[in-house]
């Protein structure tokens, strides 16, 4: 007898007591496929009251978009970070600096520096969330760097101010030495940071016065990005770079022949003739120094050193400079001090000199203050300001910065102990010493301070010494140094 399941229809095989289709018992009077389905109605499965449904407020959905705007904002801060972007920076900057004169303090310097806010800019590819991108697929080929040249010089062209950088300024400072040298006024510099180039270039316009086209004054543009830091740096010139080429042949030419006159010569001697010829040779420009609230003195010839070597007239930032563009090329540690002249203090101009190294010792030296203008508009040579100590230069002079030049104390080849005419304070046999050894129109004696210097005047002018000299008359004039220690006697023969 063939047997069909209730439930499902299904033959069931014979011997089974349930369905093996729907496991439904096996019922012995539904013999035919007709019957299936019929004997077990259906059963609606018990329904439930459903909870009404709670409309979203206008809280809930702006709580919704809110927190969709932070997952945004976190992907375009985040995602860059992850190396597939390459973040740009593009700045860039201006110097000026200024520089001027008067006439008994000819030195000023000020600068201005703008810079323009770093903009940056960056974009975020989009993912689909329905594909993954692996790192790899999505970051951009690391950027090639160009080949950075290594720039090198020997140690002694890095000065007295160049010496002090960092290693990065130094690379900066070398690269400027190579490139100002073939007249290049717009350099690159890779992978050093602007404020390093900056340093440098100061020290350079310190260190270097055969640069003198230059003005101290520059502009820069830095880009930047992950791997990479790209400065491009333009400098200032006095005179269009094409007029360059021949105005340093003509100062090198000078310069050359200066310093081959005293390769024969000590150290001091050779500083001596540098400091005489430039005196005898230069005119004081006291127009340009009445301009310093006007005009930027470094940008003129005047106030550098092709003024006195081929001018022949500059202002004391001239002065300064070509003496120490002689003592460097004689191989004689010379740089340039900056400072006031103490009447003039802090309302007056700056002024510029020397500190020159000589025997091992360091010495001060104002090639313009002993350019001495006489009441007739000429000008004569005096050695008030050749090789003095600190202690002396104060007692005229204010240091900008005493901090980073060393103190002067040696006397040794103070100039008027080396020619004989210091006598500390008066005494009859060493002022009788002193002017013996003298010949000429003029007689010099260097006392230890002003105020010995004024007790000896007031015995010479009685009489003291003069009187067993042969052929004076009791007319002679005299007068004493800025700074109160050194007489110079012109004695009226008959």
């Amino acid at each position: 007898m063939v047997l069909y399941c209730r439930h499902c229809g299904t033959q069931i095989p014979e011997g089974n007591t349930f369905c093996h289709v729907c496991g439904t018992p096996v019922d012995p009077n539904v013999q035919n496929p007709s019957q299936a389905y019929q004997q077990v109605p259906y059963r609606q499965p018990p329904s439930y009251p459903q909870p009404p449904k709670k409309r979203k407020t206008i809280f809930q959905r702006a709580w919704f978009w809110i927190l969709l705007s932070l997952v945004v904002v976190l992907v375009i801060v985040i995602w860059p970070r992850s190396g597939s972007v390459t973040e740009r920076d593009e700045s860039s900057g201006y110097h000026s600096s200024r520089e001027s004169t008067s006439e008994a303090s000819r030195h000023e310097e000020s600068s201005v520096a703008q810079s323009k806010e770093e903009s940056y800019s960056s974009s975020v590819e989009e993912v689909s969330s329905s594909v993954e991108v692996s790192q790899e697929e999505s970051s951009e080929p690391e950027p090639v760097l160009p080949d950075i040249p290594e720039y090198t010089i020997p140690d002694a062209e890095y000065g007295y101010y160049g010496s002090r950088l960092s290693e990065e300024g130094k690379k900066a400072y070398a690269q400027f030495v190579t490139e100002l040298d073939q007249l290049e006024t717009t350099l690159t510099f890779y992978q050093i940071e602007v404020p390093e180039i900056e340093q440098a270039y100061t020290a350079i316009h310190e260190d270097h016065p055969e640069f003198f086209w230059i003005t101290g004054a520059y502009q820069w543009e830095s880009t930047r990005t992950d791997s990479l830091i790209t400065v491009k740096f333009t400098v200032s010139t006095v005179v269009p770079v094409e007029e360059v080429g021949s105005m340093r042949a003509a100062a090198v030419s000078v310069c050359q022949s200066l310093v081959d006159q005293t390769l024969e010569l000590s150290d001091y001697e050779a500083a001596l003739f540098f400091h005489d010829y430039i005196v005898q040779n230069t005119f004081y420009d006291y127009d340009l120094a009445e301009q310093f609230d006007s005009i930027n003195t470094l940008e003129t010839i005047d106030g550098n050193a092709y003024g006195v070597f081929v001018e022949h007239m500059a202002i004391c930032e001239g002065y300064a400079r070509a003496f120490e563009w002689l003592m460097n090329l004689r191989g004689i540690p010379c740089r340039l001090v900056k400072g006031y002249d103490i009447n003039e203090y802090p309302d007056g101009v700056g002024h510029t000199w020397n500190i020159a190294t000589l025997g091992g010792d360091d010495y001060y030296i104002d090639v313009t203050w002993d350019d001495q203008p006489y009441p007739d508009g000429t000008e004569g040579l005096v050695h008030d300001y050749f090789c003095i100590t600190t202690e002396e230069l104060l007692d005229t002079h204010i240091i900008t910065d005493p901090d980073q030049y060393p103190p002067c104390t040696a006397t040794g080849y103070d100039y008027f102990r080396m020619s004989g005419y210091y006598v500390g304070s008066y005494d009859y046999s060493r002022v009788a010493d002193a002017l013996y050894i003298q010949n000429g129109g003029f007689y010099y004696l260097k006392f230890d301070s002003a105020e010995l210097c004024t007790e000896a005047i007031d015995i010479l002018v009685s009489g003291g010494v003069f009187r067993d000299m042969e052929g004076v008359t009791s007319a002679y004039l005299y007068r004493t140094s800025l700074n109160g220690r050194i007489l110079t006697i012109e004695i009226m023969y008959d």
